[in-house]
């Protein structure tokens, strides 16, 4: 490889890192939710509020290597969606579709990969 081949080279490597870190700061930043105290989720009054109506739309625990995130992705005030996670790995969702504050489906994964889902009998 002559100089001018690795200055091009380099230069693609540059541009690609720098992308990548970029990419992965808007993400980051765009769906990290606050983290509250697992110990008293009724007193917290944050979260991430998506469509500014002034109640959290997104609340995350963590506990251990336990984490959820519960989600009001109707915005009606009501959470509806909890994602659940042990050790960063996706391990189960339970939606309610109907809302009646109880899980219509629940989707397991297997090594963060979908696995199977579960509907609630009524």
């Amino acid at each position: 490889m002559n100089k001018k081949q690795s200055i091009v080279a380099w230069s693609i490597t540059l541009s690609c890192s720098t992308v990548f870190i970029l990419l992965s700061t808007i993400a980051h930043a765009s769906v990290t939710p606050a983290v509250i105290s697992p110990e008293s989720p009724s007193e917290f009054t944050g979260g991430k509020d998506n469509n500014k109506d002034g109640k959290p739309d997104e609340i995350y625990v963590k506990e251990g290597n336990m984490e959820l995130l519960k989600e009001d992705t109707d915005f009606d005030g009501k959470f509806n969606k909890v994602t659940y996670y042990e050790n960063e790995k996706l391990i189960k969702i339970e939606e309610d579709i109907d809302k009646d504050g109880q899980w219509d489906y629940r989707y397991f994964y297997k090594d963060g990969k979908p696995d199977r889902v579960e509907k609630a009998t009524e």
